[in-house]
């Protein structure tokens, strides 16, 4: 008989990409806190930003109990990723997809909204959990490096062309680097139902009864107690289910990071649902 309810934990993570000139943060000085954060914290499911096809394939040696989905931004060149990761032996792939965001969001390496950056993406997956049959659907992305309202809402429709038909019983995670604090219309347009779906996103900081680690996300290899207006790391919420906890997570080792990022971890319990 399966399970009537599922803990899940989930982790959004900038990995930050492996820049040459970062001096003393360099990918191979920092991957291993990297490595033994995630096995400490245990997460199900990770949406992971910035991560390139060698931080990818060092990421899947060093933690075989897990796999990942979605494509390069640029469409198959050792480029960035938004990878969702699961564990293998507690999920089961329904399907997932790559978009991008421009006019042609199917279409690889597009980027109309804002030409003057890099491609960005969104990447989508429905899981099935093995142990109960509770389905999730999931959304790891990573906006435009812009405060232009227009464009970062323009990215914001081709993530809701993602989530708009997933049935209502399907709890969906929507996780990432949003380039963008929680007070504008970018947040807004997620957390309110009248983002033209009626499925208004949840802030799972908010809904938390058990909150850690500073409010903001970005510190730049610094650590420290960022402001909430650095708070651009986002784990979004809709529909069925219960946050229990939520972290900002400090990890360091001999005051060295993982990344210029602090991981986000939220633990998340479902209720298996009829279809």
């Amino acid at each position: 008989m399966l399970d009537q309810f599922a803990d899940m934990r989930f982790m959004s993570f900038n990995i930050r990409f492996p820049c040459e000139s970062d001096a003393g943060n360099l990918w191979d000085e920092r991957r291993a806190r990297v490595f033994e954060m995630i096995e400490m914290y245990d997460p199900d499911v990770i949406g992971m930003q910035e991560v390139y096809r060698r931080q990818l394939k060092d990421l899947l040696n060093a933690l075989p109990s897990y796999a990942a989905v979605g494509r390069e931004r640029y469409g198959g060149t050792d480029e960035e990723h938004n990878p969702v990761f699961f564990r293998r032996e507690k999920f089961l792939v329904e399907g997932s997809t790559t978009k991008w965001f421009s006019d042609t969001p199917d279409v690889p390496g597009t980027r109309t909204f804002c030409p003057s950056d890099h491609p960005r993406i969104v990447t989508s997956a429905t899981f099935m959990h093995i142990p109960t049959g509770i389905r999730v659907s999931v959304l790891n992305t990573h906006f435009p490096l812009t405060r232009d309202e227009d464009i970062q809402l323009a990215c914001a429709r081709v993530v809701e062309s993602q989530f708009v038909s997933v049935p209502e019983f399907i709890p969906v995670v929507l996780m990432g680097d949003f380039n963008a604090p929680p007070d504008g219309g970018l947040y807004g347009f997620f957390t309110r139902s009248g983002a033209g779906t009626g499925r208004g996103f949840r802030d799972t900081r908010l809904l938390a009864p058990k909150v850690l680690g500073p409010a903001g996300t970005v510190h730049g290899f610094r650590g420290g107690l960022p402001p909430a207006s650095r708070r651009i790391d986002w784990v979004l919420f809709a529909g069925e289910g219960e946050v229990s906890r939520y972290e900002t997570v400090r990890f360091e080792r001999d005051s060295r990071y993982p990344s210029d990022h602090f991981p986000v971890c939220v633990d998340i319990r479902f209720a298996r649902a009829c279809d």
